[in-house]
């Protein structure tokens, strides 16, 4: 029986010639040995003729160990292919025992060995791992469903018949194990051989093993998984090792919960939560206790800790990648990978199905409802409160509008008894105060002057009031919220059931916008590209921790502008088009400056005359409702209660005046500030910007030309807005909006970013980002924190405040020591001219703010909302 060795090398001369220098010792020597140099740039193979090797050098970039192994195969002349990395060393008797392996038994097809317990590479991580892959081989099944390609061997003939490694595998990765799948698909027997060692003298950091692991390993690996449609049963697979992933997933969500739960101030859930985590660490200690008692066997109890750490940490990414991709698969309805693992190109890939397409956007639909209002609680705001009452309104009374008789809550009153009310605000007639009620107070001429707030305008009618917004937000939610009214008593002052409704309706709406964004890129993307692209929508933008949390106007204007755009790309159906301007229409009744979209819609469809008459119909009906209305109460045919409304709240003359910010200076606050800077809290946004560039060449992206000079056009709307920085809100509000613009602009650029590592890696991190900003808007904003956070402020002697602030008492003290002032304490209330240079601190900018007060915002945030719920504003 002939061997042929063959040894695959990119760069690595020092490992390589001890490599050969071991294949030298051997008591049984090679038949043939050959080296194949793929693309090294160090000379690694300038060694190989001293021990008699015939050498294929590659030209060109490296093209990975399988293109590499096939090369040589086919220089092969021997019975039996031996590969061995270039990085092993053989045991003097290895060749033998392969050899002894095939005569023993004819009927085998492969065999390989393991890595002995003395790896020549210091380090505790790369002894971990080296040891690890020793007892996981140690203790396989000898009949296995996997072949290993750094120390293995089977017949030529059989490699051959196959086609060998799969080389769609350009790096290092699992082409060793695909092998052995198709091997055992074929019928063909694979041996795990303990007994035939080899020493490892790979050096391994950190860094090095997660991304090994991660992307040369679990995720192509998974992938070949799913597309087996079978999970093996043996090493890393075997039923301990998914016992044990379950194990480490429940005491990372032990973990989790545990502190959450506390600083949320439930005690239960946080003693629940920590006896999972310690019950789940112990049951995985003892189901691994032979592989930990191991680790403390070869290196002590400091290197033994550090192994069972990183095994836990294995564990973790490992079923974490496999979770995700399961998951993946299911929401497209199979894998991407082609039959050898790799990517196929777009263009030779089936269109999904329309029923695999709608079952995928269903289910993201859920994923991201479920997250939205998974937070467990509304966020308060005044701006949200008009439109979470008008729906229960409307069906209790009738009417849109509110008055003082009939809504005393959203305004304030003077009474004669001080501080008899808080904040000047009461929900009842019949609440009592000194012993009389509201209304006996009211009658004797001591309940007077009530002062509507911001968010009402007044009509032309005496004492009566609609929302400042309009009223189609709060028509959303009206199904939402007639679907309780039978069933609940006195909703209208059930206020936290009221405020959850409405955030459900615009958690509802947001999802809906993915959805749509969804549909259309399924139809220009693999189905996985067009999920991760939605998840990018909805999970790293501020849909997630502005929109979707209350019933502001963002929410319905974000679901009506996705739908407008979903009939744009559908205009070859007859009556798309006139949806179209319905849609957006609607978008803007939500919010005014959606107006942009609906003349960016009109411009780009100005070449096709049919299409713009339908477009202009459909958006006739929106545009009488609007006028009727504005008739109806204000006698007025254009208008906004909005502008109104906040010119007199900032006691402006003319509504001019609201325009009359610095654009540089609003513009460069609505993209970059570090509070409120669009591209700061989403930076994934960068990829919408650079595929703008793209869409002017291809007629294909006309619809997208809409979204780019809506969004464009917001964006310079809103720079010249007096109160660009939206007020007390979390990040980029103002700009909420065009989110859903920006993430139709990516599709065209997406399946490059997926194409290029590079950009892969750069969008990764953006994406890391962008999604942590959004959690801790979601979870820990507390509304007041940081918008009207307490600073200090010099005091002369003689009682004078000096315009100078400061963040801390140490920063005041070192100002006034050598003034001879003290301080005191004042709100630093962002909205207020002079504290504005707040916005432009890195060093006090919101989202740092946040990070340093995880605990206490969380605190205040739930305090808040039960104080805000209990006078709703």
């Amino acid at each position: 029986m002939k061997l042929s060795v063959v040894v695959p090398v990119h760069n690595g001369g020092a490992d390589l010639r001890a490599c050969l220098e071991a294949l030298a010792r051997s008591s049984r020597p090679a038949d043939e040995l050959i080296v194949v140099d793929d693309g090294s740039t160090d000379g690694a193979a300038k060694c190989a003729p001293e021990f008699s090797a015939k050498v294929i050098a590659l030209a060109g970039a490296p093209r990975g160990p399988a293109w590499a192994r096939n090369r040589g195969a086919a220089r092969a002349t021997g019975d039996l292919l031996v590969f061995v990395d270039a990085d092993v060393e053989v045991h003097a008797n290895t060749l033998e025992r392969f050899e002894r392996a095939f005569r023993d038994e004819p009927a085998l097809t492969a065999v390989f060995g393991s890595y002995d317990d003395q790896p020549s590479a210091s380090g505790r991580v790369s002894r971990y791992k080296n040891l690890l892959h020793h007892y996981v081989h140690q203790h396989g099944a000898r009949e296995a469903e996997t072949f290993w390609a750094g120390c293995g061997a089977l017949r030529r003939e059989v490699f051959a018949s196959l086609g060998g490694f799969c080389e769609n595998y350009r790096r290092p990765s699992i082409e060793d194990i695909e092998l052995g799948a198709r091997l055992r698909e074929a019928g063909h027997r694979i041996r795990l051989a303990p007994e035939i060692l080899c020493t490892h003298r790979k050096r391994w950091t950190l860094a090095s093993l997660l991304r090994t692991d991660i992307f040369g390993r679990a995720l192509p690996w998974t992938r070949l998984i799913l597309r087996q449609g079978r999970l093996p049963s043996g090493l890393n697979t075997d039923g301990k090792s998914r016992w044990s992933a379950a194990l480490a997933g429940l005491f990372v969500l032990g973990a989790i919960l545990c502190p959450v739960s506390a600083v949320a101030g439930n005690r239960p859930l946080a003693l629940a939560a920590a006896g999972l985590g310690i019950a789940s660490a112990a049951l995985l200690a003892v189901l691994n206790r032979l592989l930990y008692r191991f680790f403390f066997a070869h290196g002590g109890i400091r290197f033994g800790l550090t192994a069972m750490a990183l095994h836990a940490l294995y564990l973790l990414y490992g079923s974490a990648v496999f979770a995700l991709m399961f998951a993946f698969a299911r929401l497209t309805g199979g894998s991407d990978a082609g039959p050898a693992g790799g990517d196929a190109p777009v263009s030779a890939r089936r269109p999904p199905s329309p029923r695999r397409k709608h079952v995928a956007g269903g289910i993201l639909f859920a994923v991201l409802l479920t997250l939205y209002v998974g937070n467990g609680d509304p966020l308060p705001g005044n701006d949200a409160t008009p439109n979470v009452h008008l729906a229960v309104t409307l069906l209790s009374r009738g009417t849109l509008t509110y008055t003082p008789e009939s809504d005393p809550f959203f305004f304030r009153w003077s009474v004669a008894h001080d501080g008899a009310l808080q904040n000047g605000k009461f929900r009842s007639w019949d609440e009592r105060v000194a012993g009389h009620s509201m209304r006996e107070l009211l009658a004797a001429g001591q309940l007077r002057s009530p002062v509507a707030p911001y968010y009402l305008s007044r009509t032309t009618k005496p004492d009566v009031y609609v929302s400042s917004y309009g009223a189609a937000t709060g028509l959303f939610a009206l199904p939402f919220v007639a679907a309780a009214y039978p069933f609940v008593k006195n909703l209208p002052e059930r206020t936290g059931l009221l405020w959850f409704l409405c955030k459900l309706a615009a958690s509802f709406a947001v999802a809906g916008s993915a959805w749509f964004l969804f549909l259309i890129a399924a139809d220009h993307l693999r189905l996985t590209t067009a999920v991760i692209l939605t998840l990018c929508y909805g999970l790293a933008t501020s849909v997630w921790s502005v929109s979707s949390q209350s019933l502001w106007q963002h929410a319905p204007g974000e679901f009506f502008l996705a739908l407008g755009m979903f009939c744009l790309f559908r205009r070859q159906h007859r009556y798309a088009t006139a949806l179209a301007g319905f849609a957006f229409g609607l978008a803007f009744l939500c919010r005014p400056t959606n107006s942009l979209a609906v003349l960016a819609g009109f411009a780009v469809l100005l070449a096709d005359r049919r299409a713009l008459v339908r477009y202009v119909l459909g958006g006739l009906p929106v545009a009488f409702a609007f006028f009727a209305y504005n008739l109806h109460y204000f006698d007025k045919v254009i208008t906004f209660g909005q502008v109104t409304a906040l010119a007199e709240r900032l006691q402006v003359v003319a509504t001019s005046a609201l325009w009359k910010e610095s654009f540089a200076t609003g513009l460069a606050g609505v993209l970059a500030s570090p509070s409120r800077g669009l591209f700061v809290y989403s930076p994934i946004f960068v990829v919408s910007v650079w595929a703008a560039g793209r869409i002017w060449k291809d007629r294909r992206w006309l619809p997208l030309r809409a979204a780019a000079i809506a969004a464009v056009g917001i964006w310079l709307a809103t720079a010249r807005w007096s109160g660009w920085w939206g007020g007390w809100s979390y990040g980029y509000r103002l700009l909420v909006d065009t989110a859903i613009l920006l993430a139709f602009l990516a599709i065209p650029v997406a399946e490059k970013i997926r194409e290029r590592r590079g950009l892969t890696i750069l969008v990764g991190v953006l994406l890391f980002w962008s999604v942590g900003v959004q959690v801790l808007g979601a979870f820990v904003y507390d509304l007041a924190g940081w918008d009207g956070k307490q600073g200090y402020t010099p005091v002369s002697l003689a009682g004078a405040r000096d315009n100078a602030y400061f963040l801390t008492t140490e920063e005041a003290a070192a100002y006034c020591q050598p003034r001879r002032c003290s301080y005191a304490p004042i709100i630093m209330n962002v909205d207020q001219v002079r504290f504005h240079p707040r916005l432009w601190s890195i060093r006090d900018s919101q989202i740092l703010h946040y990070l340093r007060n995880l605990k206490q915002s969380r605190i205040n945030r739930t305090a808040f909302l039960r104080q805000f719920l209990a006078r709703d504003g």
